[in-house]
């Protein structure tokens, strides 16, 4: 398997389809020995996508007819002799209309980190002023986030999973009816005490995150949003 050289697919049905801002996969050699793990989703005739039966974690794809197997890079681990990834290959932008996720990773070759993670070892997080500050546009903006921590990378198979943090008073369902967490299609896995994600279990798309610490605060994978306008739907 050549890690050096990572596939980033942007296309909208990947995007929707796992909740992520695209999918990134390795190619393998060879067909996976055993998937009997794995719950599998035929989302078109030329594509089959599997997914963990617990976790939802997205494991695999297959491109059918070819038979040819990818392996989702967000459940890789550095084993020490990892080569370095030196080119990323981006595929479908143009379905994005606002560049999606390619937009936060323009980090500089001579650099030993992507601006996604723009570091600030030299600077002070303190408020000294207190000076106040609120992320606010007529009233209608959610801040959102990134997250590459080892249990979103893990339990989303992606290694950047991409958060819409909106009051759980905020969401309802197609019917208009409050959120209610298992319906549906809506399956719920604990990943660590007191924190549950949500995902869907016929196509295995991450959906929500949320802990008993914060009830009411609920993150929304962005790649679920919807918007005319861009992938990113911040207009």
């Amino acid at each position: 398997m050549d890690l050096s050289t990572p596939n980033l697919y942007h296309c909208t049905a990947c995007r929707t389809t796992i909740g992520m801002l695209c999918s990134t996969y390795y190619p393998l050699q060879t067909r996976p020995q055993n998937l009997d793990n794995l719950r599998e989703y035929q989302q078109f005739e030329y594509i089959v996508r599997y997914f963990c039966n617990t976790c939802d974690a997205y494991a695999l794809a297959c491109s059918r007819p070819s038979e040819r197997y990818f392996v989702a890079s967000g459940l890789l681990v550095d084993n020490g002799n990892t080569h370095r990834t030196r080119l990323l290959r981006h595929w479908r932008t143009s379905e994005t209309r606002d560049g999606g996720l390619t937009s936060f990773l323009t980090g500089e070759q001579h650099l030993p980190w992507p601006d996604l993670l723009v570091p600030y070892y030299t600077h002070s997080s303190e408020n000294t002023t207190d000076v106040k500050w609120w992320l606010r546009e007529a009233n209608i903006k959610y801040l959102t986030g990134t997250c590459a921590c080892p249990s979103c990378r893990l339990a989303s198979g992606c290694p950047i999973q991409p958060w819409a943090f909106i009051p759980k008073a905020n969401l309802f369902d197609a019917c208009k009816a409050p959120l209610a967490f298992g319906a549906g299609t809506m399956q719920r896995y604990e990943s660590s005490p007191g924190v549950y994600r949500e995902f869907c279990k016929h196509c295995g798309a991450s959906v929500f995150w949320s802990s008993d610490q914060r009830p009411l605060l609920i993150d929304v994978s962005v790649g679920l949003l919807r918007s005319p306008e861009e992938s990113r739907a911040s207009q």
